[in-house]
């Protein structure tokens, strides 16, 4: 699918807080700019993916929501993928 050239932003309901998703796509590359979340579990696999950059990595390798899902995570992935989708719509 082509998107247009812009940033967009995409929010879904985490296990403990919403999780808003950034993407930049640029000549129909898609590019993580933020995952920004407010208080998803510390210490738990989708709170460090986010801050480690691990989810940005996979949206960005599979240029989309099709990512794995986080052994621990299941929730926050599936927000993650959400507001993915989400964002991409605004961009079709």
């Amino acid at each position: 699918m082509a998107y247009r050239d812009g940033t967009y932003a995409g929010i879904a309901q985490g296990m403990s807080s919403i999780i808003r998703v950034t993407l930049v796509i640029k000549d129909g590359t898609i590019t993580t700019d933020e995952i920004w979340q407010d208080c998803e579990t510390q210490s738990v696999g989708g709170y460090e993916a986010i801050k480690d950059g691990v989810y940005a990595t996979m949206i960005d390798a599979a240029q989309g929501p099709d990512i794995d899902t986080i052994s621990g995570a299941t929730i926050t992935t599936a927000a993650i993928k959400a507001a993915v989708a989400r964002a991409l719509a605004q961009a079709e």
